[in-house]
């Protein structure tokens, strides 16, 4: 399974346990995942080389009204460049953060890859090294 259909599977499954309360959450990592490179300044920042194939998904996912977010180990100081580049790219994404919802899919290049007896659960497109997904049950079937 790639990660398109990961997505497209997951989505449905979230909308029909959420009784479509909720859009399907996504984060996202940014180095590594949507940009090449590691960045630590505001420069390398502004200058990271976006996974083309990654930012079109992420394009994609936004018109499916998929809730992304970005999940990052990147410092204060880099938010507004982040941002910047992010809507350099057409990607949008809500400083508010709601805490209360729904768990949904992590996309990150250090995320470790799901195997039940020993199989991966997600064979991934080259450009993204792992990610995880996991919905998060609140009681009943």
């Amino acid at each position: 399974m790639n990660i398109d259909e990961f997505v497209v599977r997951n989505a449905k499954e979230f909308e029909d346990f959420n009784c479509g309360e909720y859009n399907l959450p996504i984060y996202l990592d940014m180095d590594k995942t949507l940009c090449y490179e590691s960045c630590y300044t505001i420069k390398d920042v502004l200058n990271a080389t976006p996974v083309d194939r990654m930012v079109r998904r992420v394009i994609g996912w936004q018109e499916k009204e998929y809730d992304i977010h970005i999940f990052t180990a990147r410092r204060g100081e880099l938010f507004l460049a982040t941002q910047k580049w992010l809507a350099q790219q057409f990607i949008y994404i809500s400083i508010n953060k709601i805490l209360h919802k729904p768990l949904g899919i992590f996309v990150d290049d250090r995320a470790f890859n799901p195997t039940i007896n020993g199989e991966q659960l997600i064979i991934l497109p080259s450009e993204v090294k792992n990610f995880t997904a996991r919905k998060q049950c609140l009681g009943g079937g």
